[in-house]
């Protein structure tokens, strides 16, 4: 089922483009209609991009070689195939070399990922051997395959909306941070931080991220960030600040052209070590988190909806 704020934005934008829109499947699907044409949103996913490219953004290992076969910079997603599929194909090696030598190329912490997740589903912040075995173990029941893939440390993340050849906006994905004094220990500032959830802290509540948990009695230095979440996604707290890049905005576009994308969001990050890196391109366009901030971000995110549906029926 969908948000009421997300079906509000659809519906609104219709209604200014004289669209019809009508919802079924609890809100699930919504069709579109104009001049006896009619036009299915399913899911977040406009019918803007073919069936590949859909199949392309939601494989985070192909999207990630396609990126790289284009010199697109990104952060690379490594596929491990589970041992049910590697007897499937009567392949004698498994996956304990590939492991090895990721881990000694890239160290600890690293992420898994389900290869087809979405919106931070199915993405696992991994500090050891014994947790790495553990995560892979249980996705192996789910999925046939998954991702390896690098952690970046303090990373900057920035989403773009790209809609036919044009960056519509960009905007910075802020974490919540606390700042060391050199003084007091991680639960003291969260303490002063947040004194309510002071409770729901000591026992690992989703105010921060279990990681974080495990340093409550650590002493950050003077100015230190140190950040309640490793995601950027907005349940866990993420604010969004606008930015004008055209650094983002070229390689945002660069990588929607690589897959043959029409309309998607592209998530990229930056480190001082790597530069500008995507981390993922999402056939589904989400903005009524981003709307629902300011009556500055409900236009901005109206106006790129009202757009994609006139690309909708512009034929």
């Amino acid at each position: 089922m969908h948000s009421p704020d997300y079906i509000k934005l659809i519906t609104e934008a219709a209604s200014h483009l004289k669209i019809e829109a009508s919802s079924f499947s609890e809100n699930w699907a919504i069709k579109l209609s104009k001049s006896g044409i009619n036009k299915f949103i399913i899911g977040y996913t406009f019918p803007l991009n073919d069936s590949a490219c859909y199949k392309i953004a939601r494989n985070k290992n192909l999207c990630s070689e396609i990126l790289s076969h284009n010199y697109i910079p990104n952060i690379p997603h490594h596929l491990i195939f589970s041992p049910t599929i590697l007897k499937k194909r009567n392949t004698k090696k498994g996956n304990f070399e590939i492991l090895q030598k990721f881990i000694a190329e890239n160290g600890f912490p690293l992420l898994i990922k389900k290869n087809n997740s979405s919106g931070g589903d199915g993405v696992f912040f991994i500090t050891g051997e014994p947790e790495l075995e553990d995560i892979i173990s249980a996705i192996y029941h789910t999925d046939s395959t998954l991702c390896l893939s690098p952690y970046r440390d303090n990373i900057r993340e920035y989403r773009n909306i790209v809609l036919n050849g044009k960056c519509l906006i960009t905007y910075e994905k802020v974490r919540q941070f606390i700042s060391g004094d050199g003084k007091k220990t991680i639960l003291q500032l969260l303490s002063d931080y947040k004194r309510d959830k002071l409770q729901g802290v000591s026992k690992g509540d989703s105010f921060v991220d279990n990681s974080l948990i495990k340093r409550l009695n650590e002493v950050p230095e003077q100015n230190k960030k140190v950040f309640l979440q490793w995601k950027h996604n907005a349940s866990e707290g993420t604010k969004y600040e606008i930015v004008n890049n055209e650094e983002l905005q070229r390689l945002s576009v660069k990588a929607a052209d690589a897959i043959n994308a029409n309309f998607v969001s592209v998530d990229i990050a930056h480190t001082n070590k790597f530069g500008f890196e995507i981390m993922e391109v999402n056939a589904s366009v989400v903005l009524h988190q981003f709307a629902s901030i300011s009556i500055d971000n409900y236009s901005k995110a109206l106006e790129i909806y009202k757009l994609a549906l006139q690309s909708l029926f512009s034929d």
